[in-house]
């Protein structure tokens, strides 16, 4: 299962958010681990893409680039950028 939403949050401090059942939608499909992070300077981008990747097209779009088995080269967790900015998450359950 993937999970995609946007933040202004720390992304750990979100992730561990979800980790510990405090969101009711992802709470259910514990263990959650950070696929993919995309840093937004804009809120407003932010929510349109995480609206695009949820539908149609872009849904189509995030399974082919980041939810394949192809993808296991774009976790990288270590480089996270630890402004305010906006981000999109996407998690999958383990």
């Amino acid at each position: 299962m993937t999970y995609v939403g946007y933040t202004t949050k720390d992304i750990r401090e979100r992730m561990d958010e979800h980790n510990r059942g405090l969101t009711r939608t992802t709470a259910p499909h514990i263990p959650w681990r950070i696929e993919v992070v995309i840093s937004f300077a804009d809120k407003h981008k932010a929510q349109e893409f995480e609206i695009y990747l949820k539908n149609g097209s872009g849904y189509a779009f995030a399974k082919r680039h980041f939810w394949s088995s192809n993808s296991a080269g774009l976790e990288k967790q270590n480089s996270l950028e630890e402004n305010r900015s906006a981000k999109l998450l996407a998690l999958r359950n383990l």
